[in-house]
C-alpha cells in the first residue's frame, strides 16, 4: 500500500511498518493512501493526530533526530 507523505513526515509514524502511536497495529487504508487528513479525528486514534517531525523536535526542545 503506497505511504501517504503525511504518514512519511509524521513524528510518531514506524517508518515500513504501516503503524504508528496512533494506529499500533495498522493504519487505516484511508489515512495511508492519504484520502483522510489525520489532522482531524479519526475512529480508533485514541485521541492522537498527525504531528509534523519538525514540531515534533521543536516540542522536545531538539534540533537533532528524536528517539
Amino acid at each position: 500500500m503506497p505511504e501517504s507523505a503525511q504518514c512519511l513526515i509524521c513524528a510518531p509514524y514506524r517508518i515500513g511498518q504501516g503503524a504508528c502511536e496512533a494506529f499500533p497495529d495498522r493504519i487505516p487504508k484511508a489515512i495511508m493512501t492519504g484520502e483522510f487528513d489525520h489532522s482531524m479525528p479519526y475512529p480508533g486514534d485514541r485521541g492522537l493526530r498527525f504531528i509534523e517531525y519538525t514540531e515534533k523536535a521543536a516540542q522536545v526542545g531538539r534540533t537533532g533526530d528524536l528517539p
